[in-house]
């Protein structure tokens, strides 16, 4: 095969304009909503014309990784609630990682794949530096590259003296100069020109790594095991079984609490609110390290022998009891304060461990290797957490609140956390505010400090149209179709 010294400038210069331009693209378009859409679009665009320079793609099932890069693109379009943003974001990116390492590799069966991550993913996708050393190999490329950040370098300070002369000779430039570089400014430019630069590079060596790993069909590099731990099933007996135990005592009392509600917690000096805010959080960590012990003893020992999956599957039952422990504790401490985002996706989490455990089990008694489990168990979750983010949280969370509101279950409606979620939740606030709301007082019920009346909610709101307005009109990167959606709810307040 040619050398890449040979040819190197040509595709050098290709993947240095794609870098440029996609940092450029980074300046002025990154962000969520539109602008999100509009920079992975032409982040996708770049990386197929360094496919095209790299020979085409080998592996056309890498095309997988770009369905949960739709979902997010669709979400940053219609949605602006941040947990939807974060979400998406993190998708969509870790997606075009695999995407772009996948698509140049030298071809392989997706039923003979062994990982979508092996140890050369990391290298090559989140620290992608050490290819750049080759990106100007050829000795006229490189001769001609110095030359041409040398004269840039003198050309600053000499741009620096002719910029003090016109600002001299010229009071308007002078002004307009004063004006810009302004402490302010000079921060804002000095943080941007560095971020700007550190992305440019990450481009530029992922970039350049990806058509090299394409034009020398290099392989996935995967970590060699030094130890055959198929051998040691009694470590892993007995390991297994002291959880075992341990989960069962502490299934037991979660057993006692379970059927005896209340009134067993109260006799013990602890409020339901406080049992159930306290253990959440620790018994869903419990179920994450079950979580990792189940997956690292699949990939060891592929599961095999029986009472590696029979031990294996009690503590996955016992671990079921926990989360549904974890579940009722989640279910009170909502029914006492009612429903925020945060606990939506707590449940989220919650429900989606306890779908990979069980299959994870399910997969290990009908003898699927780890492998092929691994792969289409991370598929399915990405696709599910995709899909879920076409979900409008926000507004759900203010509907469920205020039906219980509006229904007499509970007094108490937080407006002032309804009215701080994103655009998402405008629409369903403006109905609550159109609706006849129950009396609060005088029927012995205690109405909060921070309690608002509908007639204060239809001010805040009026508050967050103005502001909506105003984003409107300062340009279109930072919305989403949220906001016109918001927009047009806003203008139905009676």
């Amino acid at each position: 095969m040619e050398s890449l010294r040979t040819y190197s400038m040509r595709y050098s210069l290709g993947v240095f304009f794609s870098a440029l331009a996609l940092t450029l693209v980074f300046h002025f378009f990154f962000g969520f909503g539109f602008s999100f859409v509009v920079f992975v679009l032409l982040a996708v665009i770049a990386m197929h014309v360094i496919v095209a320079l790299s020979g085409g793609a080998e592996n056309r099932w890498a095309y997988l990784f770009l369905v949960p890069v739709l979902f997010g693109l669709i979400t940053n379009f219609f949605f602006s609630s941040m947990a939807l943003e974060s979400v998406s974001f993190l998708l969509t990116f870790g997606s075009l990682a695999l995407f772009a390492y996948w698509i140049t590799a030298p071809r392989v069966s997706f039923a003979r794949l062994p990982s979508f991550w092996p140890l050369s993913f990391f290298g090559e996708t989140i620290f992608p530096f050490p290819e750049l050393r080759s990106l100007f190999a050829g000795k006229t490329v490189g001769a001609k590259a110095a030359r041409i950040a040398l004269g840039v370098l003198i050309a600053i300070p000499v741009l620096l003296i002719v910029f003090a002369l016109f600002a001299s000779a010229d009071p308007l430039f002078h002004q307009s100069i004063n004006t810009l570089l302004t402490v302010q400014n000079l921060q804002r430019y000095v943080f941007q020109i560095i971020r700007d630069v550190i992305v440019g590079f990450c481009f530029l060596g992922f970039g350049w790594t990806m058509l090299t790993r394409g034009l020398e069909k290099r392989e996935p590099t995967a970590r060699e095991r030094t130890w055959d731990f198929s051998k040691d099933h009694l470590i892993l007996h007995s390991f297994l079984a002291v959880l075992n135990i341990a989960f069962l005592i502490f299934v037991g009392f979660q057993m006692v609490y379970f059927f005896g509600g209340a009134g067993v917690i109260a006799s013990r000096g602890i409020t339901y609110a406080s049992y159930a805010r306290e253990g959440f959080f620790q018994l869903l960590f419990v179920a994450g390290i079950v979580f990792l012990i189940s997956w690292f003893v699949y990939w060891l020992f592929g599961m095999k022998e029986i009472w590696n999956r029979l031990l294996l599957t009690g503590l996955v039952a016992e671990t079921g009891i926990i989360l549904l422990s974890a579940l009722r504790r989640l279910t009170l401490y909502v029914g006492a304060y009612g429903l925020s985002v945060s606990r939506v996706w707590a449940y989220v989490v919650l429900i989606l461990v306890a779908l990979v455990l069980v299959a994870a089990i399910v997969f290990s008694w009908i003898r699927f290797p780890y492998q092929r489990t691994a792969k289409m168990l991370f598929l399915g979750v990405v696709f599910l957490i995709s899909v879920l983010c076409l979900f409008n949280v926000d507004a759900f969370v203010v509907r469920w609140n205020a039906n219980r509101f509006l229904t007499g279950k509970t007094d108490t409606l937080d407006i002032n956390y309804l009215t701080s979620l994103s655009s998402d939740a405008v629409p369903a606030l403006v109905q609550l505010a159109n609706q006849k709301w129950p009396e609060t007082d005088g029927n012995g019920k205690s109405t909060p400090s921070d309690f608002l009346g509908e007639q204060q909610l239809k001010i805040i709101l009026q508050t967050q149209r103005q502001n909506l307005e105003n984003d409107r009109k300062h340009g279109w990167r930072g919305l989403s179709w949220s906001t016109f959606r918001a927009l047009d709810a806003l203008r139905l307040i009676q």
